[in-house]
């Protein structure tokens, strides 16, 4: 990364790489003056060119306020420990006149991207041009070897929660209305270039990050009526929902929680029109496992599954419980998981929690523990293992802003070496604050208003007109599951154990870190052997 309040380490200065068909490759262009005018230097003209043609895209690097960078103790592993503004915004409208100063370095993103781009295999030199004001120009070169294998397609479950709410409360739109099913499409395009595959799917309002007795913006798809006790529901948003996962790739459905967080006590906001008045039928004073709630949902689940069959998607849906429930609410978890299981296998039924009883109990069949307590679940044998981290894994691959872009990207190498079946994060979108309490913009704060570690709650910005804005941490965490992609394919033809032996990854586990020069020349060395394969 490319801090702007302190020097570049030059160690990291690279010329050339090597890419498949049907890939991206990313690398930064950092720039300043190299004399000590007191002045900001007018960058009046600035080019990045080659034979390339569209598979080239080039963008500005801009930094975002990050308050708080990590827990205390871990601060020890952040690249950028201190508060500060760092870099992350992937700023698609460049300045026509950029600054160039003696003291402050800055930087472009650059991609190439040979996915529906018709490049031939070889090798394209990319120069790089800035003119100053006085008419002194800089250049510099980049090559990029293309070859003639394919990216492998993007099989594993990844989800990155996308919030509702937040589409709606940044741009000021109804839910379900025309303009937000636009700027949803768009966040599922974004994601799915970027590997996240799995969306998760807001039947009814997800009960997450919520305040108990509060309530998040009504997010609803699926239209409930209760007409003398009996009820009927309406799935047509839901099916446009499942029209537009369709139309973009989507490769998995998400159901979002049928119970409340962390404690699967209750159940979430329902709204429905009640002998034709429109009101709230369950929520935090409803109990999760009462009569009332399970005849509802039992009702609600068997018209689920056919519509989720009649769209061809149930093989590849999967649903959630409850959101981190602890050891302590284990029964109350297990009466939800049975019931449900009543209509849902339990090989569908997926949720982040981190306590190994849950499994060695029989409860979940398929666990997503956070990476620092992954190693239990991995030695314990579970067959359809998940992994997630957020906010609380700071020793662990994540992608805090202020972390260095090698903690991110070890997420691949960490999916293959435990032979992960899925990985799941919470933070697509969330605006936030802590609990839901309201909205906030992302572009002002990254924690939540200090809630937590800076990047946690989201991997994209609102842009303008609904347009969405990558992140730094998103290119590199697409460039992680790739890195999987093609460990993955070479297991295929050599084996998992012979490639784990080829590229050193024996003694790697959730807490081990690869240099950047490392993970480049491990993809340098996987795109050459699939290639030759």
């Amino acid at each position: 990364k490319v801090y702007i309040d302190r020097p570049l380490d030059l160690q990291h200065e690279i010329s050339k790489g090597t890419m498949l068909q049907n890939d991206k490759y990313h690398f930064q262009i950092a720039y300043k003056n190299s004399d000590d005018k007191y002045r900001p230097t007018p960058i009046t003209e600035y080019s990045v060119t080659s034979a390339l043609g569209d598979a080239l895209s080039i963008r500005f690097v801009e930094n975002v306020a990050c308050d708080y960078i990590s827990r205390q103790p871990d601060l020890d592993l952040c690249e950028h420990p201190e508060p500060g503004l760092l870099p992350d915004i992937l700023e698609t409208k460049i300045p026509t006149m950029l600054w160039s100063y003696s003291n402050i370095w800055r930087a472009f993103w650059v991609t190439v991207d040979t996915e529906n781009n018709n490049v031939a295999p070889g090798s394209y030199d990319i120069k790089i041009s800035m003119t100053d004001k006085g008419g002194d120009t800089s250049e510099a070169s980049f090559t990029i070897e293309v070859l003639a294998a394919s990216m492998p397609k993007q099989t594993l479950p990844v989800t990155n929660w996308l919030h509702c709410d937040a589409i709606c409360q940044y741009y000021n739109v109804e839910f379900a209305s025309d303009e937000f099913w636009r700027i949803l499409k768009n966040n599922i395009k974004v994601a799915v270039a970027n590997n996240s595959n799995m969306i998760l799917t807001p039947v009814f309002t997800p009960p997450l990050d919520t305040e108990i007795g509060g309530e998040r913006l009504t997010t609803q798809l699926v239209d409930v009526t209760v007409t003398n006790g009996e009820y009927t529901f309406d799935f047509e948003k839901l099916e446009k929902w499942l029209d537009i996962c369709k139309e973009c790739n989507v490769g998995y459905i998400e159901i979002a929680h049928l119970f409340t967080q962390w404690g699967c006590k209750f159940a979430p906001k329902v709204m429905a029109t009640v002998d034709g008045e429109y009101k709230k039928l369950f929520g935090w004073d409803t109990d999760g496992h009462g009569d009332e709630y399970l005849g509802f949902m039992g009702a609600f689940l068997e018209k689920l599954v056919e519509i989720l069959k009649k769209h061809d998607v149930y093989e590849n849906t999967y649903f959630h419980i409850s959101d981190e429930p602890s050891l302590n609410v284990i029964e109350d978890y297990k009466k939800g998981i049975d019931f449900v299981s009543n209509y849902i296998p339990k090989t569908k039924i997926i949720d982040a929690l981190s306590s190994l009883e849950f499994y060695k109990k029989g409860v979940l069949e398929t666990p997503i523990p956070s990476l620092d307590h992954l190693q239990g679940f991995y030695d314990e044998g579970v067959e359809n293992l998940w992994g997630y981290y957020c906010g609380s894994q700071s020793r662990t691959s994540n992608r805090y802003i202020g972390m260095a872009s090698n903690m991110n990207r070890m997420v691949g190498v960490v999916l293959f070496r435990y032979d992960l079946k899925g990985f799941l994060h919470w933070g697509w979108n969330f605006y936030n604050t802590c609990k839901s309490h309201y909205a906030v913009n992302p572009y002002r704060t990254s924690t939540g208003l200090g809630w937590v570690p800076a990047g946690d709650t989201y991997l994209v910005y609102p842009g303008e007109n609904g347009e969405i804005i990558e992140s730094l941490r998103l290119c590199v965490f697409s460039d992680a599951i790739r890195d999987y992609m093609l460990l993955s394919k070479l297991s295929e033809k050599l084996g998992r154990d012979a490639v784990i032996k080829e590229f050193g990854l024996e003694e790697i586990d959730c807490f081990t870190f690869l240099s950047p020069k490392q993970i480049i020349d491990m993809r340098n060395k996987l795109n050459k052997m699939v290639n030759e394969l």
